[in-house]
This record gives structure tokens, sequence and C-alpha cells, in this order.
């Protein structure tokens, strides 16, 4: 009797044992599918905050194109050193894309970014883009914007055998809190020798001081 009590006692052990570990693998997965529903919950709200934000963004920015304008290229960045989300937006003409050859100006606009995720315009200019036609053989010129530190450049590059480089930088006076020609200049070179390129960069010492509103071609 003392050995069968023994044995009863043992299978009553590991009965409530295999009950204890069948109930904590329950409420395990349980808290576990929680755990997992809340995450999923919670990047869930993380991207539809940023898709909204993002959405607001795009439709801030075309607030500041006008009638018979289009967006030509846009680049956020940090213009005026103030750890904020600015815009450079550039336009062109509606009727560009219809047109072979267009000498339409291309405005550039600096957006500045406020902590409600707002613009305003602090600057516009018709001559630091180049136009569709100004390439020549090369067709559109256009190349790309450069955001840096207070810093921002325009690229171009056109030309037929003889190929040039443009490239303008303006940079934040934070003082006058003004954006001024930095230095402009760029590479030319013949397509049958590339490596043999001469090369221009023009300083305030050749053109003196000039605001970003104020920059000429001419």
């Amino acid at each position: 009797m003392y050995f069968q009590k023994i044995k009863i006692s043992r299978r009553h052990t590991e009965h409530v044992s295999a009950s204890a570990n069948h109930k904590f693998c329950i409420t395990y997965r349980a808290t576990l599918k929680q755990v997992q529903g809340d995450r999923i919950l919670f990047f869930a709200f993380i991207l539809f905050f940023l898709s909204n934000f993002f959405f607001a963004q795009n439709k801030e920015w075309k607030r500041f194109v006008p009638p018979g304008y289009k967006m030509l290229d846009t680049l956020l960045g940090d213009l005026n050193l103030d750890d904020k989300k600015d815009m450079l937006l550039i336009l062109k003409d509606a009727a560009e894309d219809t047109i072979k050859i267009s000498e339409e100006q291309r405005p550039i606009l600096i957006l500045l970014g406020q902590t409600d995720g707002s613009y305003y315009q602090a600057g516009r200019s018709n001559q630091v883009v180049m136009c569709k036609s100004c390439g020549g053989v090369m067709g559109d010129p256009y190349q790309r914007m450069v955001i840096s530190k207070g810093y921002f450049s325009v690229e171009h590059y056109g030309g037929s055998n003889e190929r040039w480089t443009d490239i303008v930088t303006f940079k934040f006076d934070k003082k006058s809190k003004k954006w001024f020609l930095y230095k402009w200049g760029g590479d030319n070179f013949n397509v049958s020798e590339p490596d043999k390129k001469t090369t221009l960069v023009r300083t305030p010492k050749e053109f003196g001081i000039m605001e970003f509103e104020n920059f000429r071609r001419d």
C-alpha cells in the first residue's frame, strides 16, 4: 500500500505539473499575441502619421505653383541652419513638355519650413535655372540640386562637341538672413579629349556681393 500511494502521488504530481505547464503555455501565447498585436497597431499608427505628414507636405508646396506652371523638381534640406526641413522648388512652364524648343524661364523658389509643417516663400529667382533649350545639342541642361548646411547648388550640363558644366552655389548669411552667391563656375572639355578639361570658378572677388534674388547670367 505504501508503494502504491507513492505511485499515485507521483502520478498526481506529474498531472498537476503538466496542467500547470499547459496553462502557462496558453497564457504565454495569449500574451505574445497581444504584444504582437500592440506592435502592429503601433507601427500602423507610425505609418499613418508619416503618410499624412508627407501628404500634407506634398499638398503644401502646390500652393506656391502659380497658374500656367508645373513642378520641375524639389529638394528638402536645411537652407537657413535652423534644423527644420526647408525646400527648393523649381517650376517650369506647363506646356514645356509638349514643346521641343523652349526658352521659358524656370523660377526657383526658396521655401522655409515652419514648426507646423507649413512653408513660406523666402526667395525667388528666374535666372538660376537654365531653360529647356539652353543645353544646345545635349538638350535640357538641368541636372540636379544639392543642399548642405546652409549652402545650395544648382547643376547644369550641356554642349555638343564642346561640353560644359555649370554649377551655381549660394550661401546663407545668418546676420542678414539672406542667401548670397558663393561661387559660380564649371568645366569645359571636348568629347574627343574628356581628360583635357579647363575649369573656371568665379567667387565674390570677381562678381562682388550678389543676393540670390538679384542673380543674373548676362
